[in-house]
């Protein structure tokens, strides 16, 4: 049975998952979507900087923070923020 209902989850997520609005790429990233209107395709795994909110300034502070790509596409319909960019590679990745 829960095998079943994991099933049908699945179906309705395929099903409903959006990948782009007006031409930009939607991911998730770390349980929130957004939207990337940069060069080149994001991949699960990038990095990217993205706009301060009001959750994001009281955890990290005020200005623009870091996320890494956790998925590609959304189910969420609601309105979306643009990522600023790739984030910068830390020295630990170069």
């Amino acid at each position: 049975m829960e095998r079943r209902i994991r099933e049908l989850e699945q179906r309705l997520d395929d099903a409903t998952r959006i990948h782009e609005i007006a031409g930009d790429q939607v991911v998730d990233v770390e349980g929130y979507a957004y939207r990337w209107r940069g060069s080149g395709r994001l991949e699960v795994g990038d990095r990217v900087l993205l706009p301060e909110n009001y959750v994001s300034r009281m955890k990290h502070g005020p200005g623009p923070f870091v996320g890494v790509v956790s998925a590609l596409g959304t189910t969420y319909r609601g309105a979306l923020s643009v990522i600023i960019g790739r984030a910068p590679e830390t020295d630990s990745e170069a």
